[in-house]
């Protein structure tokens, strides 16, 4: 259901433009750059969020992404630039960071050490602490689905 529920939650997103806050498109060239920074590629379906819709917020749902070129003097939500922040700071080099839990050190990110015969990779809670390793989603695709889900049932009061 990998790339199904990434075309979903992208359906859902732009069914919505009053919920929605996304930097819109990226181009490819800018996205090989991005991955050159990292070190590795992105897996496919954060690969095809970040073409299609960069980064940004849906509700308060902010998901990390890319935005521009530059690594070294950016913010949130540069998922890039979050990344490479967090490294030298602990992160381990096959995480990459794509959202907040919100309170203070927990991140979701993905585990490129893990991947499936199709380049997906887990979504899972990585803290500095040391905190065990806790998978929210199988992939990228299921874990915006999820959330954009939540976003809405809250937003119709649900």
């Amino acid at each position: 259901m990998t790339m199904a529920d990434l075309e979903t939650a992208l359906e859902l997103i732009r069914s919505r433009p009053d919920l929605s806050g996304f930097v819109g498109e990226r181009d490819e060239a800018l996205v090989v750059v991005a991955e050159a920074a990292l070190g590795r590629p992105l897996p496919p379906t954060y690969r095809r969020f970040v073409r299609e819709l960069g980064a940004g917020a849906f509700r308060s749902f902010e998901v990390y992404g890319v935005i521009d070129a530059d690594f070294e003097h950016s913010a949130v939500p540069n998922g890039i630039w979050c990344t490479l922040q967090a490294r030298r700071y602990g992160l381990p080099m096959g995480l990459i960071l794509v959202a907040t839990a919100g309170y203070g050190g927990i991140e979701y990110v993905l585990d490129t050490t893990e991947q499936d015969e199709a380049g997906e990779c887990p979504v899972v809670i990585w803290t500095a602490r040391g905190t065990p390793r806790e998978e929210v989603a199988a992939d990228f695709g299921r874990f915006l689905l999820d959330n954009i889900r939540e976003q809405l049932d809250r937003a119709e009061g649900r």
